[in-house]
Order: C-alpha cells, then structure tokens, then sequence
C-alpha cells in the first residue's frame, strides 16, 4: 500500500520541481547537526547546520540560488554559503555519468529509489559525511 501511494505521488509530482512528498519533510536539530526525514519514504539524512533549505519551489527562490534546479522530483534542497555548495534529495536513481559535477548515492526504498547528489564544490570531507548519513530506515 505504501508502495502505491509512492508511485501515486511521483506520477502526480512529475510536472513539478519539487515533490509533494517534500511537504511531509521533518528537518530538526540532532546532536549538533541537522536531521531531515520524510513521513511519506523510510529515509534520514545527517547534515551539518548552517545550510538553507527548500522544500518547495518557493522556499528555493527564497534561498536566491539565482539558477533553475539540476533536477525534478526534488524531495529536499540544501544550500550553504561557506564554503559555497549544494545538494538535492530526488525521487528516482541517478548516476554519476548524468552529471559530472556531482556526486551520487542511491538508495531502495520499498519498491522504488531516492538519490542524494552533492555538488563536487563541496570539500571532500562535507561530501563524504553526507553521503555516509544517508540512510533507510528499517
């Protein structure tokens, strides 16, 4: 069932930018850093906290990135200033020949995939962390 309403929200979100699954987005402080978790997907991500985020095509105009997002189906937009990078959480699997300024990791969830991709801005260390805090949740 939650498989159906998955794909039900993709295919209904795949005019727009952003996903109407990033509107169920839980972004809270946790242990010094900031955890962002989605009602609708069984996934966490672990970042650090001095980054703007975007849960709607609004909220990423706010954020004055002054550019169109690389992608569609966005779950989640992370933007930082110092030093000066992003990243993207997508609906659907990406993979590094589609861009070759980011870097990707995907995960299953269920019956479908979610993808994170970080800007090659970030220092390695940033991208690294990122990436390995990426998760599904059980």
């Amino acid at each position: 069932m939650r498989s159906l309403l998955i794909i039900l929200l993709v295919i209904l979100s795949s005019c727009s930018i952003f996903s109407k699954i990033a509107e169920q987005n839980i972004i809270l402080p946790e242990k010094g850093y900031i955890s962002v978790k989605n009602e609708a997907l069984p996934f966490e991500s672990l970042t650090y906290g001095d980054f703007d985020f975007a849960n709607s095509k609004k909220e990423y105009k706010k954020i004055g990135t002054g550019y169109k997002p690389m992608y569609k189906n966005i779950i989640l937009y992370a933007h930082t200033i110092d030093p000066s990078y992003e990243y993207y959480i997508i609906l659907g699997k990406l993979d590094d020949s589609s861009y070759a300024t980011f870097y990707f990791k995907s995960i299953k969830l269920n019956d479908q995939f979610i993808s994170i991709a970080i800007s090659k801005d970030a220092p390695m260390s940033d991208a690294q962390f990122i990436l390995a805090h990426f998760i599904a949740i059980q």
